[in-house]
């Protein structure tokens, strides 16, 4: 279904790439990988000062992740909350997935744009009091689309 408001106009290639462009940006900026390596070379460092540098270098990983997590949750859930608005909006359009879902999609992803939002402006704020009803809502949501997916594939 492609939404069209006056000139612009997205198709489902459109948002599907946005959220692919979210889940790229949470891999590409995650410091996940990095302590990952790093401790692969933790476990093979033979000295003792090989394994002090490692360690501090993990420690320092941390310690720059600790304002904005550890993940690339900014940078890839801006894009990401933004598709799951659309993909929300053409829920509550064609009722094939129900209006509940349409509902709760809009309500978890307005409130993550909020959250990344706040998250990119003011660090030390991130994710706090929003994530909890951020992750709740989410949950619901991916709960009641499946539910709906499986009613689907059973012909009711």
């Amino acid at each position: 279904m492609q939404i069209q408001t006056g000139r612009f106009s997205i198709s489902p290639a459109g948002y599907s790439n946005l959220a692919f462009v979210g889940i790229a940006a949470n891999f590409a900026t995650s410091k996940l990988f990095s302590l990952l390596t790093l401790s692969d070379l933790y476990a093979a460092a033979t000295t003792t000062a090989q394994k002090s540098q490692f360690l501090a270098v993990g420690q320092a990983t941390l310690a720059v992740g600790a304002l904005g997590g550890i993940g690339g949750s900014v940078e890839g859930g801006i894009p990401l909350a933004i598709a799951g608005l659309i993909i929300s909006v053409i829920m509550l359009r064609s009722n094939i997935l129900g209006r509940a879902a349409g509902y709760v999609g809009i309500l978890a992803n307005g409130i993550g744009l909020v959250m990344y939002f706040n998250a990119a402006l003011a660090p030390a704020m991130a994710g706090s009091p929003f994530f909890g009803v951020f992750f709740l809502l989410s949950v619901i949501w991916f709960v009641l689309i499946g539910l709906r997916l499986i009613q689907i594939s059973r012909g009711s």
